[in-house]
């Protein structure tokens, strides 16, 4: 049986984490793990593509997670263009 503890925190503070986490597996019996994931949070995203979707205006953050805004879809004044009529 597998058992699975999750921990988030700030990038500045990963080695202290991840030094703190591996002290404390010496605690408990049979073979412990520490993996670090690549995803932004609670997101789908990695990292590199959070940071540049939230600075381009392509991922909006909601809450906890975050919203996909496509570039297709529906016509809205962000991503419609206007045209001037051609004069005869």
């Amino acid at each position: 049986m597998y058992y699975y503890t999750i921990y988030y925190f700030k990038d500045n503070n990963a080695a202290h984490v991840i030094e703190a986490l591996r002290r404390a597996k010496f605690k408990f019996p049979g073979r412990q793990k520490i993996m670090r994931s690549n995803k932004w949070g609670f997101t789908k995203f990695d990292r590199e593509d959070y940071v540049r979707g939230r600075k381009d205006g392509w991922i909006k953050a909601e809450g906890n997670s975050v919203k996909y805004i496509p570039e297709h879809g529906r016509l809205t004044e962000k991503n419609s263009v206007t045209h001037k009529p051609i004069s005869e």
